[in-house]
């Protein structure tokens, strides 16, 4: 009877301590969960949250996506998802654990974008400009390929050839990029791209932060951009040049 009465106190002294140490969770703090949403079909989804060595990274979302680690597994207070898909968007959670309670607790709803259409009307492999002899053409001879960390696209006729350099060494994904002012875009960032005019004597490069629309056209790659400003190396005269390129 002793020892069934100290099992019975016994059992009843661990659901206390189980219970005090469940009451010692007191509610997470709600801290910045950031995503790059909306998000394009097929781009990565960039999650970024608290960095700290004092915690326990939880992370989930939609169809059962779930990870969990230690800070000193993965110090970047991130998480990359490849290749986003319709499937994949939805709400995403970060848990950030200390002994056995969640402390802190960041959510964010990401959602797919669809990619859309350029809002001028080019020809197909020409550019249209308000200055004579840069752009304005209609182009003969489209190539593409990687090189290195680049993929480039060029179109040209006679002597005057459109580049376009994109990050990656595959063809660009559809969506809505970035020009950059220069020959290439930065190292390692997607959504920017470099745009130039080679006229044989001059460079004319396009301006910052114009949108370069890719898009898929019947199964092919499709890269147009609409009264973007083009860096005159020449005269004070302003360059607006529109185009549209179709990768074979």
């Amino acid at each position: 009877m002793r020892i069934f009465t100290a099992l019975i106190l016994a059992s009843a002294f661990m659901a206390v301590a189980s219970c005090k140490k469940k009451q010692d969770c007191s509610e997470p703090e709600p801290i910045q969960l950031t995503a790059n949403t909306p998000v394009y079909e097929g781009w990565p989804l960039y999650l970024t949250t608290e960095s700290s060595e004092s915690y326990t990274y939880t992370w989930s979302g939609p169809n059962g996506w779930h990870k969990e680690y230690d800070y000193y597994s993965n110090m970047s207070g991130g998480e990359i998802i490849d290749s986003m898909t319709a499937a994949k968007a939805g709400r995403y959670v970060v848990d950030l654990k200390s002994d056995g309670c969640i402390v802190k607790r960041g959510i964010v709803d990401v959602t797919i974008s669809p990619v859309p259409a350029p809002p001028c009307n080019v020809a197909n492999n020409s550019s249209t400009t308000n200055l004579g002899g840069v752009g304005g053409m209609t182009y003969t001879y489209v190539s593409s390929g990687a090189s290195g960390s680049t993929y480039g696209v060029q179109a040209s006729s006679g002597s005057q050839a459109i580049t376009f350099n994109f990050n990656g060494d595959h063809v660009p994904l559809p969506g809505v990029y970035k020009s950059e002012s220069g020959y290439y875009p930065s190292s390692g960032n997607m959504n920017k791209v470099g745009v130039y005019i080679g006229t044989g004597f001059q460079d004319f490069i396009i301006k910052p932060d114009f949108d370069i629309y890719v898009n898929k056209v019947n199964g092919h790659t499709v890269i147009s951009f609409c009264s973007a400003g083009f860096n005159n190396p020449v005269s004070s005269t302003n360059i607006v040049i529109s185009a549209k390129i179709t990768i074979p």
